[in-house]
């Protein structure tokens, strides 16, 4: 049984020769075990038996598919988003709609222009769609993004001064991973779709469950119904 089969299999409550594997590390973590191991950093998913390849083609490919060696240094991705490597990750520290008003916000252009090359972040998985199981991560999806897009504090401040125009920014989030939502699952042999939208800190909710139903959930809905529709596992 391969890992394709095993995860379908465990998926649909199927007897397999294993529990399936999907696990990542923290990078500190990863160093570590590596050296255990003896053996590089890039393998350890393998060493640990990963079932599931896949990668991120919508902002968070910015957040963690560009890499830097040294704390301080940084990018700036396509949707204006300034990154800074702080300890093991990269974070955001500037948020091209932090000042905007109601016309810029809703005049901000998503980088369309940029998707064939996002989806072409799928090529060194889809290399290995024989054997494993292969998914595609268009998070994030709505809330998310938007708070990446204009400063946390102010998307937690738009949702209640003004909840229409953040109604609508939620929504033109939402448009840019159903975008590419689509066009992966039309393009490529997925087995599973996988989405995501923190609303979380480490000890609680950062919104309330009333306001994600209302404004979030709905949206998330319509992404997971493009891999629904596509006869695919929806994460």
């Amino acid at each position: 049984m391969n890992s394709k089969k095993r995860v379908h299999a465990a998926l649909s409550r199927e007897p397999v020769d294993r529990v399936p594997v999907y696990m990542w590390f923290h990078p500190d973590t990863a160093h570590h075990i590596s050296d255990l191991l003896e053996i590089p950093v890039n393998y350890l998913g393998d060493a640990m038996g990963n079932d599931v390849r896949q990668t991120w083609i919508n902002n968070n490919y910015a957040m963690e598919g560009i890499t830097h060696e040294h704390n301080g240094e940084g990018h700036i991705d396509f949707w204006g988003i300034k990154w800074v490597k702080e300890g093991a990750f990269n974070q955001p520290v500037g948020f091209p709609l932090t000042g905007a008003g109601k016309e810029e916000l809703l005049s901000y252009k998503f980088p369309n222009n940029k998707i064939d090359f996002l989806l072409n972040l799928m090529g060194p998985v889809l290399e290995q769609q024989e054997s494993y199981f292969i998914g595609c991560d268009v998070s994030p999806c709505v809330f998310e993004m938007y708070w990446r897009l204009r400063g946390l504090e102010n998307a937690l401040t738009d949702m209640v001064a003004n909840t229409e125009l953040t109604r609508t920014m939620f929504k033109r989030c939402a448009h840019f991973a159903l975008t590419l939502a689509r066009k992966a699952c039309s393009a490529f042999p997925l087995d599973w779709l996988w989405t995501g939208d923190d609303i979380a800190g480490q000890t609680s909710l950062i919104i309330s469950p009333e306001s994600w139903r209302e404004l979030i959930k709905p949206l998330l809905a319509e992404i997971f119904a493009v891999g629904k529709s596509h006869g695919l596992w929806v994460a």
